[in-house]
């Protein structure tokens, strides 16, 4: 599957020193022996977890690669070693391990990066046709969350139902993914987007104190 063309590098360049000043991305020996650092490059399964695109990813190597990537360009750090130049540069990276990382860790937008990847757009995933029974069943669930009055013991035993449709949704797309079958992802893609929001709701009300 090809990956996406790093979007720092169409800002950055390589680095040289020049007048005694950071100009571009390779060490200058010059200035107190800095090095700068090298931009993130690649995808997002290279920057935090490994070179290969799969959607089924070890969350906990996803946060702790996140960590350590966001203590390495932290503006803060960095700004006293590599000048005020090398702001919007350090910033550009920052940002780009942040969207790796929220894309990584939630299933709905780790499925749709892969899709993405693989040349399918947000559009055909949010026009498929979904089985009637399945969103009939996502409209009796939402009701039945209406009907709740917010009561906790009969939302968690909504959420513990929905859970066994998002553990469903999610086993089904790391098998799509694995042989390829991109078609049935996008259907699984958009299930799991009415079983997140499903959730999500749950959860807010439980939050209500």
């Amino acid at each position: 599957m090809p990956l996406p063309r790093n979007l720092l590098l169409r800002h950055l360049h390589s680095w040289r020193c020049v007048g005694g000043r950071f100009s571009t991305l390779r060490s200058c020996s010059s200035i107190n022996n800095a090095r700068p650092r090298e931009i993130p490059g690649g995808s997002y399964f290279q920057l935090l977890h490994d070179a290969q695109v799969r959607y089924d990813v070890d969350l906990e190597l996803v946060a702790a690669r996140y960590k350590a990537l966001q203590r390495q360009w932290h503006p803060d750090k960095l700004a006293s070693t590599e000048g005020a130049e090398s702001g919007p540069r350090i910033a550009a990276a920052s940002a780009m391990i942040n969207r790796a990382y929220e894309t990584l860790k939630d299933p709905y937008r780790r499925a749709m990066y892969m899709l993405e990847l693989a040349g399918v757009s947000v559009d055909e995933v949010e026009q498929q046709v979904l089985d009637p029974q399945m969103l009939a069943h996502v409209f009796e669930v939402d009701e039945a969350i209406d009907d709740s009055d917010g009561e906790k013991g009969t939302l968690a035993r909504i959420r513990e139902a929905n859970n066994v449709e998002l553990e469903r949704v999610d086993r089904d797309l790391r098998n799509a993914f694995a042989t390829n079958e991109y078609e049935v992802a996008k259907r699984l893609s958009a299930e799991l987007r009415y079983y997140q929001r499903l959730d999500h709701r749950i959860s807010e009300l439980l939050s209500v104190q």
